[in-house]
C-alpha cells in the first residue's frame, strides 16, 4: 500500500467513458484502493477531473456494491478517524487512518477479482 501523492492517482486507466462497450466482466480493473472494509476498483479516470468510473463495495457490503463514478480527489482527502478504548487501563488511543492504493495490484479482468459481483 502506498500514501498518498502523484503516485496515488490511477494515471495508467483508460479515459473516462472509453469502456462503455465492453462488459463488465471484461472491463479490466487497472487499479485498487483500501478503506477498512472498503474498497474501490478503478477502470477508467479523468486526470483533469480526477473523476474515476469502477466498482465500488462500502463497508464489505458486496450485495449493495456497484459500478458508479467515484472522486478520486475526495477519495484522497478522506480520514476516518479510529478510537481505541481500553477499559482496564483508562487508555484511549486515536488515530487517523486514509484511503490507501494497492501497490500491488496488477492490472486484471473484473470478472476474474472475487469481490465483484457480476449481474447479469
Amino acid at each position: 500500500m502506498t500514501v498518498h501523492g502523484a503516485d496515488w492517482f490511477p494515471l495508467e486507466a483508460p479515459a473516462l467513458y472509453s469502456t462503455e462497450e465492453v462488459e463488465a466482466k471484461d472491463k479490466i480493473v487497472v487499479a485498487r484502493y483500501v478503506l477498512g472494509g472498503s474498497q474501490w476498483f478503478i477502470v477508467e479516470y479523468d486526470p483533469e477531473t480526477k473523476l474515476a468510473f469502477g466498482y465500488s463495495i462500502l463497508n464489505g457490503d458486496s450485495l449493495n456494491s456497484e459500478w458508479g463514478y467515484v472522486s478520486m480527489a475526495e477519495l484522497d482527502e478522506l480520514t476516518v478517524e479510529v478510537r481505541t478504548e481500553f477499559p482496564e487501563t483508562g487508555q484511549v488511543y486515536l488515530w487517523k487512518v486514509n484511503v490507501e492504493r494497492d501497490t500491488d495490484w496488477e492490472p486484471v479482468c473484473a470478472g476474474e477479482v472475487e469481490d465483484i459481483l457480476i449481474r447479469v
